[in-house]
């Protein structure tokens, strides 16, 4: 999904509002001497309401 489609699906705000974090409670990938990668979730700023990034 692309940034300029991204809605808060509770309240219906739009970027700039919406931010895209790391989700820690999903590894993606860690060890080999590299930094641990993780999953994405996107996150309102107006709410705080946290979905996944599809």
């Amino acid at each position: 999904m692309a940034e300029r489609e991204w809605k808060c699906p509770k309240c219906g705000a739009v970027p700039p509002l919406i931010h895209e974090r790391d989700d820690k409670t999903k590894i993606l990938m860690q060890g080999s001497g590299m930094p641990t990668m993780y999953a994405k979730k996107l996150v309102c700023g107006k709410c705080g309401h946290e979905w996944k990034k599809e």
